[in-house]
């Protein structure tokens, strides 16, 4: 069976693309592969640095079945894709899946192009899809929805429990050199071959904006598992540099001491980057934090989203502010590149509590920060919250670091003053430049590629509140 997984690119004027290997098509595949031995042939198409149109694909691989992973800011191009490949090829059977359709199941079934949806988590509900087409005979299946006379039909499957038992991601079917010619999710381009790296899936936490096909259910994979893969990765395809994907990562600390003693036994040269999984308040052990740095972290992100208790309990974020205060001037003395996130325009978010975020961001040791405006993503409690506030025309709409929406009572043109402001007062300091030339894990020179990247984002942004 010929198998075309796809990542679309963003087609949002309100959003600024990264990209990285597509983790959740490359678990398909080996997931798949794993059970299926030599049955199909697998093609991924990657539309944020593949060269080939999905028509010369479509084409040439001519696939059975397609499958689309997208993410909101991605919904439109989705659409536009699987429209063309029906254009092409009416009986190909087209399944979607990703964070997009695990928010907008419904939504995303209204389109006719599109036969299934697989929302949450995708492994065995893929692999049994697959061997129902190519069977021929498509009956009801577990986490998958279908839309039929009208109404849709989903019957919901448990998480796996045993993450060891899912095999490592076929990263055998991307070029990892492509990846370093773009931006990253990381705040720089990553200069040379990187993967990313589950670790655990879910987070039990319940913070009102956040969205993730892995549900609340938190689960992990053993120490050993880890470092295995990391391994694996590290020899195979000569990998160093690690970015963490994780909802949660040290969610269990006595786990994340034992992966990174793994690490440091191991005498592994790489570099660790915490995209967000991070959270600072629950790190009790100052010791934990000199392994991450024994281990090879050079850069953690995480969330901080408002300095306003009242906000905090709000978004049931809870944040212990000193704790994360504490353990935030510990990583700045140990060296490691920061980043942290603020979320402007809350529901019942104040002016007065904007300027106070601002400022906390502006005084902290933080070596980047990223403003935001709260996005109301589907499946969200802040969606259910602003529903009534939330008006848009396309999926474009939507953008993780330039938002077309507004949630909260400030105005979304006083938003985006406060967001330009904020970036121009955070980044337009000599000290916070200095402390990046210091903190920065790779030669000085591939920062050009940054600065130049970061200019066309604050005039994107500038442009948008002018086009308001």
């Amino acid at each position: 069976m010929r198998i075309l997984l796809i990542k679309p690119n963003s087609s949002s004027p309100a959003s600024f693309s990264a990209c990285a290997p597509p983790l959740g098509l490359l678990y398909l595949v080996s997931f798949t592969r794993s059970c299926r031995k030599d049955k199909d042939q697998f093609l991924v198409l990657d539309m944020y640095v593949s060269k080939s149109t999905v028509e010369d694909i479509v084409y040439s691989f001519r696939p059975d079945l397609v499958g689309i992973s997208c993410m909101t800011t991605e919904a439109e191009q989705m659409i536009r894709v699987s429209r063309k490949i029906k254009e092409i090829n009416r009986s190909v059977t087209i399944v979607v899946g990703g964070p997009h359709p695990t928010g907008y199941l419904n939504e995303t079934l209204d389109e006719e192009s599109i036969d299934f949806v697989i929302p949450y988590e995708g492994e065995e509900s893929f692999l049994e899809l697959v061997e129902s087409v190519d069977s021929g005979s498509i009956g009801k299946i577990e986490g998958v929805a279908y839309r039929k006379n009208g109404s849709v039909f989903f019957i919901p499957r448990k998480p796996i429990e045993d993450l060891d038992s899912i095999p490592p991601p076929a990263y055998d079917m991307v070029d990892l050199d492509v990846y370093t010619k773009y931006r990253s999710q990381l705040p720089f381009r990553v200069p040379e071959p990187y993967v990313l790296l589950f670790t655990s899936r879910g987070c039990p936490y319940k913070c009102i904006y956040c969205s993730t096909p892995f549900g609340k259910r938190y689960r992990e994979h053993s120490p050993q598992r880890v470092y295995n893969e990391i391994c694996f990765l590290y020899n195979k395809f000569n990998v160093r540099n690690f970015l963490i994907a994780d909802d949660i990562f040290n969610l269990n600390e006595d786990r994340v001491n034992k992966i990174l003693q793994l690490i440091i036994s191991g005498g592994l040269k790489l570099r660790l980057f915490f995209t967000g999984g991070l959270r600072l308040d629950i790190i009790k052990n100052e010791e934990t934090l000199y392994k991450l740095k024994k281990a090879g972290t050079v850069y953690v992100s995480f969330g901080f989203e408002t300095s306003s208790p009242r906000l905090q309990k709000l978004i049931k974020r809870n944040l212990n502010i000193q704790r994360v205060q504490k353990n935030l001037h510990i990583l700045n003395k140990l060296g490691i590149y920061t980043l942290s996130t603020f979320m402007l325009g809350l529901p019942g978010d104040t002016e007065r509590e904007t300027k106070e975020t601002i400022k906390w961001a502006l005084s902290s040791p933080v070596t980047n920060a990223m403003f935001f405006i709260a996005n109301p993503l589907g499946g969200t409690e802040l969606a259910e919250i602003a529903k009534s506030k939330i008006k848009y025309k396309s999926f474009d709409d939507f953008g993780h670091f330039i938002s077309k929406l507004s949630v909260g009572d400030i105005p979304h043109w006083k938003l985006s003053l406060f967001q330009i402001s904020a970036y121009f007062l955070f980044y337009f300091s000599l000290k916070r430049i200095l402390r990046i030339l210091r903190l920065y894990p790779f030669r000085k020179t591939y920062l050009i590629f940054d600065f130049i990247s970061f200019i066309r984002f604050l005039l994107r942004l500038i442009l948008n509140k002018l086009s308001r």
